[in-house]
């Protein structure tokens, strides 16, 4: 028994020795080449992790220069950084620095050699006329810089927002590639670790000093020894800028443990099965081999980026778990990349299409030649109020809740996106103009029907621009342009919804240079004051005069009052405006001191003139010409004086008491009425010339200007009629009693020069005798 049981036991020796030879060989070929695949996997995923990298820096930088563009092409904005008032400059720049995430903004002027910045003590640097994207130490630490000159048209500064490189986005990098990221910056010919991702593997020393080796490219490499191997691959931070890489890395050893796990398992069982090998070798060889083959070609497929064909599951072993766990990570590597491209076109907040999505479905339309087709660029106001009122929670919660309104309440098949903090967008297929300004102004009702907000509804103010291709732009930046041009008139027009007018870019533009050229128009002497006389009724001689500006722009010519005064109040220049005109005024008077010492110069004022420091301005520049206070005539509005009329009584009441007469200009038009005004210390009132122009037909206008003149009368103020472009009028204005009168009947206004001339030439004027009563003033005034 001993002699059988030991040949029996040769004879399985001799037997199973070559077959148990074969398996350990078979074992070890299935492990060697199970090692390359994994490796070379890894490499590969390490691969795609970097291209993954590339296009979402690529992306990223791209959605920043856009939209550091945008900004410097936003007219709001560059009506801010034109006015050249930090505070206003700062307090832009910082809000749309929240907006876009940026850590720092800032505006460098080219006239200027101090930047203006949200971080008084940092700003970035700037070398090129055009938009760019650059890596900057700032502060001690790393900052991301988008760089974009501002038109307008000519470059007037570089507009900045710096985003800082921290762990922020090495953590978001590995959300999206799955694996440890670190960025490394070169300083002094050495690379130094900026940022690595928090639940990553440790970024081991190799890696770092790889990155010399590999900057500028995205080879995926192994460094370190063989028992602690790395794969790395790095991505420039910056296109074409290598100083500061973006390092994927991975531990082979963490490659390789799924592999470990499975090898042991093979061997388990292939030692556990050998008895039965000398039976189904040939079985096994066959299967295992095809089996093997077709999980190669399927994990090919993979790296490939096929992700649709299945794997070959066709048992229930440890190959079939194998094959099981590489269709688990296909469909995961499948979903992540889904991911990534989901979030490349939609807002988190909203999950709505964000402004690539929007320009790829217009480019979209463009390139397919789409029928008529509309779009509408909705602007939330009130946001920053809301914010600051309600908490920026429930700022988003209504954010999130007004794009599921405009998502549900749009037409089927509109596209809806949400393009900016409190913007949207909305592409309305086959639909034209008069279509699209109906959708608009229901989805305004809608929104002004308010949006549900715990227990109460938040009505929503928007302001709705409409454009229409092919009449206002057949590809996606022009139609998007016209759209937003389209917005900024329902901004300025204050209406909710307000369609392109052709030609309104050009009047932006020109409305920017008014504003840029305003100041340089105030310091050159471009702007002059011309005079319109006006008649003392009374005795029929030279009372005074009307001072108004007028503009003759070296390129753009003549330009009317409207234009570049609503230009002036808008980027807040009117105070300087004004302030030239008192000053120019009060210096002519001086000059006509000696032949004309009566004579008085009204000015006008504007709402933003009546501030606190006027009368010391107006003391001070009488005081040094030698004029005095009674020469001058300030002119201000009904509604300037109603804004705040308790500012406006100590203003005018100052003036008053440096000898400023002050009058109220073009009553009638406003929306107060002597009783308002008579809280006022007021010398002078002036009849809007629309109700003088008509006297002579309108028997109306006739019965206002008297019973107006007498009212005046009774407060002891005197009375101007201005618009007077006939005789007719100006005898019946004084047999009314009004003191003054002027008008295109006496003279149109007209330069200082030509003023002395016709005050020279002016002969009195022989008027009947006033009906009525004299008044108990004089009318000298």
């Amino acid at each position: 028994m001993t002699l059988r049981l030991s040949f029996l036991q040769k004879l399985l020796l001799l037997t199973l020795a070559p077959l148990a030879i074969a398996q350990t060989t078979t074992i070890l070929l299935v492990a060697g080449t199970a090692e390359r695949e994994v490796l070379a996997d890894a490499k590969r995923g390490l691969g795609v992790g970097a291209e993954v990298v590339g296009e979402f820096l690529g992306s990223r930088q791209s959605d920043l220069s856009r939209t550091v563009e945008v900004l410097s092409s936003d007219f709001a904005l560059r009506e801010v950084l034109a006015t050249g008032d930090a505070p206003s400059i700062r307090s832009a720049l910082d809000n749309h620095a929240q907006r876009i995430g940026a850590d720092i903004g800032a505006f460098i002027a080219l006239d200027e050699a101090t930047p203006i910045s949200t971080d008084g003590s940092l700003a970035p640097t700037i070398d090129e006329d055009t938009a760019t994207i650059s890596v900057q130490q700032l502060g001690g630490a790393s900052f991301q810089v988008v760089t974009a000159p501002v038109r307008a048209p000519t470059t007037i500064g570089h507009l900045t927002f710096a985003f800082r490189i921290d762990q922020r986005l090495t953590d978001r990098l590995q959300s999206l590639t799955g694996v440890s990221v670190a960025i490394a910056q070169r300083v002094s010919d050495e690379y130094r670790s900026v940022a690595a991702s928090t639940d990553g593997e440790r970024m081991p020393d190799a890696v770092l000093l790889e990155a010399k080796a590999s900057a500028g490219g995205d080879m995926v490499q192994a460094v370190g020894d063989d028992r602690d191997r790395t794969l790395v691959a790095s991505v420039a931070l910056v296109a074409g800028q290598g100083d500061t890489q973006v390092l994927l890395y991975q531990q082979t050893a963490q490659a390789m443990a799924p592999y470990h796990s499975a090898e042991r398992t093979l061997l388990s069982l292939g030692f556990g099965l050998l008895g039965l090998v000398a039976l189904v070798s040939a079985w096994l060889a066959s299967t295992f081999s095809g089996r093997l083959s077709s999980l190669t070609k399927a994990a090919e497929r993979v790296a490939r980026g096929d992700y649709q064909a299945p794997m070959p599951v066709r048992s229930d072993d440890e190959l079939a778990r194998l094959a099981t766990s590489f269709g688990r990570m296909q469909s995961a590597i499948a979903d992540r990349e889904a991911q990534i491209r989901h979030r490349a076109t939609h807002d988190p907040l909203t999950d709505l299409p964000n402004q690539q999505g929007l320009l790829d479905v217009l480019n979209k339309y463009g390139a397919a030649a789409a029928p008529s087709y509309a779009l509408l660029s909705v602007a939330l106001a009130r946001m920053e109020n809301i914010a600051s009122s309600l908490g920026r929670s429930n700022a988003d919660i209504l954010l999130r809740r007004t794009a599921e309104l405009l998502r549900t309440h749009a037409p089927a098949d509109g596209f809806v996106a949400h393009t900016g903090t409190n913007e949207f967008a909305i592409v309305l297929p086959k639909t034209d103009l008069p279509a699209a300004l109906e959708v608009a102004t229901a989805l305004d009702e809608r929104l002004g029907a308010g949006v549900p907000l715990d227990a109460t509804r938040m009505p929503m103010h928007a302001h709705i621009g409409v454009a229409a291709s092919p009449v206002h732009g057949e590809d996606a930046d022009t139609l998007l342009r016209s759209a937003l041009v389209a917005r900024a008139d329902a901004l300025t027009s204050n209406k909710p919804v307000s369609e392109y007018r052709c030609g309104r870019q050009d009047h932006f533009a020109r409305r920017l240079q008014v504003m840029n050229d305003l100041r340089r128009a105030l310091a050159e002497g471009e702007i002059q004051a011309y005079y319109q006389p006006k008649i003392d009724l009374s005795t029929g001689t030279l009372g005074g005069a009307e001072a108004l500006a007028r503009w003759i722009h070296p390129t753009l010519g003549f330009l009317a009052p409207d234009e570049f005064i609503g230009a002036a109040e808008e980027s807040g220049a009117i105070i300087h405006l004004t302030r030239y005109m008192i000053a120019t005024v009060i210096t002519d008077l001086a000059a006509w001191r000696e032949q004309h010492p009566n004579l008085r110069v009204a000015v006008n004022l504007s709402t933003q003139d009546v501030t606190a420091s006027l009368p010391d301005f107006v003391a001070t520049t009488l005081a040094a010409q030698g004029v005095p206070g009674s020469a001058l005539t300030l002119e201000v509005t009904e509604s300037s004086v109603m804004e705040d009329l308790t500012l406006a009584r100590e203003v005018l009441s100052a003036l008053q008491a440096t000898g400023v007469h002050v009058a109220i200009d073009d009553f009638g038009t406003g929306h107060s009425s002597l009783a308002h005004l008579k809280a006022l210390p007021l010398d002078q009132l002036k009849i809007d010339q629309a109700f003088v122009r008509e006297l002579a037909s309108n028997p109306e206008d006739e019965f206002i200007v008297r019973t107006t003149i007498d009212l005046a009368h009774s407060m002891k103020l005197h009375v101007v009629a201005e618009g007077v472009e006939d005789e007719y009028s100006v005898r019946t204005l004084a047999g009314f009693g009004c003191d003054y009168a002027q008008g295109y009947f006496f003279s149109k206004p007209v330069p200082r020069d030509e003023f002395e001339r016709w005050a020279q030439a002016f002969e009195p004027m022989h008027l009947e005798e006033r009906r009525g009563e004299q008044r108990p003033f004089s009318s000298a005034g």
